[in-house]
């Protein structure tokens, strides 16, 4: 979505500033040596008290051989142990080739199930309880095989970053307390088909920025009752797509740019009352048709 994403986590932050610090230090406190071409190396001191030269004639400077050496040293730990502290698992692209059809594999139907406990894990039984919420997550079996997006939940400390969660392959536990963001898979033909099977308040956002897709394929987000934002940028859609908003009545955040939407959409648009911000950039729709959505959608923000 338009809103930034964290792109380190907490330990990874604390890793990187160490880092920064020790190689500061190394700067202030470099290694010295005699002045010339092949000066004898004298021990560390800061740059404001500097050692006693070993030859007064010829004074001292600085070593930026041995230092630059230090600092491309820690500079190499430190990325080392940035990533050696990541909670995240390298994400996972789409390899399915730009030749292919549009038409995907049917996805297996989600379901939904309680948790087990650990005993249950052990015994290897499968509970069959559906629709079953237990604690502050609950198990998604997306369908396997393909990746389909990626999911990520809403930062605690920051409500305008986004924290990656989980690839949208296989079960996934999804939070229930925190606001979860779907990013589909860029590529040359986009499925949504998985999308009708979500509860109507399982999403917050849905980010499909610069996916190909047919008009038609909007329909699948027609259950998502309780989605908030939907960023639709560079998308391959025309104003037919709108007219399967009609179920979205919560959505308070549309990104538009650079479609080919025009002053047809102007009906579906405007039935979307709880709009708060609509972004109409790069688009075919005309400057009349934006002072009528101005008058219908008096609460929201335009971006044009």
């Amino acid at each position: 979505m338009q809103r930034g994403e964290s792109k380190l986590n907490r330990i990874q932050r604390l890793v990187f500033l160490l880092g920064v610090v020790v190689i500061a230090l190394m700067g202030s406190c470099p290694p010295w040596k005699e002045a010339g071409p092949k000066g004898l190396p004298v021990d560390y001191a800061p740059i404001y008290s500097p050692p006693k030269p070993l030859n007064p004639i010829k004074g001292l400077e600085i070593d930026f051989a041995r230092l630059l050496l230090q600092i491309g040293v820690a500079g190499v730990l430190t990325g080392g142990l940035i990533t050696a502290s990541s909670t995240q698992p390298e994400k996972l692209e789409d390899k399915s080739g730009s030749g292919s059809s549009s038409i995907s594999p049917e996805p297996k139907p989600l379901s939904i199930k309680q948790e087990e406990d650990d005993e249950d894990d052990d015994d290897g039984e499968d509970e069959a309880d559906d629709d079953i919420e237990v604690g502050d997550t609950v198990l998604i079996n997306f369908p396997k095989g393909k990746v389909l997006g990626e999911l990520l939940v809403e930062a605690p400390d920051d409500p305008d970053s986004w924290d990656w969660y989980a690839n949208v392959e296989g079960p996934v536990k999804l939070p229930l307390d925190r606001p979860v963001q779907l990013e589909i898979v860029k590529k040359d033909s986009v499925d949504l088909g998985f999308l009708t099977l979500l509860k109507p308040d399982s999403l917050h956002s849905i980010d499909l920025t610069n996916c190909r897709l047919n008009d038609w394929e909007l329909s699948n987000l027609s259950g998502l009752k309780g989605l908030k934002e939907l960023d639709l940028t560079g998308a391959s859609i025309s104003s037919e797509a709108l007219t399967y908003f009609d179920n979205l009545e919560n959505l308070e955040k549309l990104w538009l740019d650079g479609t080919a939407i025009d002053d047809q959409s102007v009906a579906s648009l405007a039935k979307l009352k709880k709009l708060k911000k609509l972004s109409l950039r790069k688009t075919k729709v005309s400057d009349a048709a934006v002072e009528k959505l101005r008058s219908d959608l008096s609460q929201c923000k335009f971006e044009v």
